[in-house]
């Protein structure tokens, strides 16, 4: 509260006071942390982060987190967490720089830590079982990892697969490293003839965070 006091705008003399009285309620700041794509972190990958702290400017923010590192300024910041997080917890703090000196805005935020889910195996824009036509498997080149419905737009190196055929009734099989057909593949794959089946198998690839999975298998049937 207080009191206002004014001369007469008439009579300078005269001394008009006027006491006031209010209330208002005060809140401790509360720290927004947003994941920007996602509400868990992903192992191996950049996760951008939002974070502000309402009537905080962006430029005083310091956020720190345990279980993985954060980097980046004025309220836009990377994350990145280790495959020992996986299935655990990391929690973002976030402290803020005032006339008082660096002062924390309350408790952290926690996420939970996953990895990268698998991609699909392709051949030739075909996945899982279907059916290719005779002249269609000359353009076959190898195996393409696919994502469906995730918010990052990643790359799966293949380091390894296997093609798999019946030849005159026996069993074939040619492995390779990479993403192509080696050329014993290839040459395989041209003896398949109408209703025979190509196996491609164990495809293996790396994700990130260094882990290599196998992902699948392609089955094409020649139609």
């Amino acid at each position: 509260g207080g009191l206002i006091r004014m001369k007469d705008p008439a009579d300078p003399t005269v001394i008009h006071s006027y006491p006031f009285k209010t209330e208002f309620k005060a809140a401790r700041p509360a720290i927004v942390v947003s994941p920007d794509k996602m509400n868990v972190f992903y192992v191996g990958i950049d996760n951008p982060v939002s974070i502000s702290v309402p009537g905080i400017a962006a430029e005083d923010l310091q956020p720190s987190m345990s279980g993985g590192s954060i980097s980046g300024s004025r309220g836009k910041y990377m994350v990145k967490v280790g495959n020992n997080m996986v299935g655990k917890e990391v929690v973002v703090n976030v402290s803020a720089r005032t006339k008082n000196g660096t002062k924390s805005m309350g408790q952290g935020i926690k996420f939970r830590v996953k990895r990268v889910p698998n991609p699909i195996p392709t051949v030739y824009g075909k996945r899982g079982t279907d059916n290719i036509k005779a002249g269609e498997v000359q353009f076959i080149k190898g195996v393409v990892p696919v994502m469906d419905n995730f918010e990052f737009e990643l790359k799966f190196p293949v380091m390894s697969f296997n093609v798999s055929m019946n030849v005159n009734g026996v069993d074939v099989t040619e492995a390779t490293n990479g993403p192509q057909l080696s050329p014993k593949q290839s040459s395989l794959i041209k003896k398949a003839k109408k209703g025979t089946k190509i196996y491609f198998e164990n495809v293996k690839v790396q994700k990130p965070g260094g882990t290599v999975e196998d992902i699948g298998n392609v089955i094409l049937k020649i139609g």
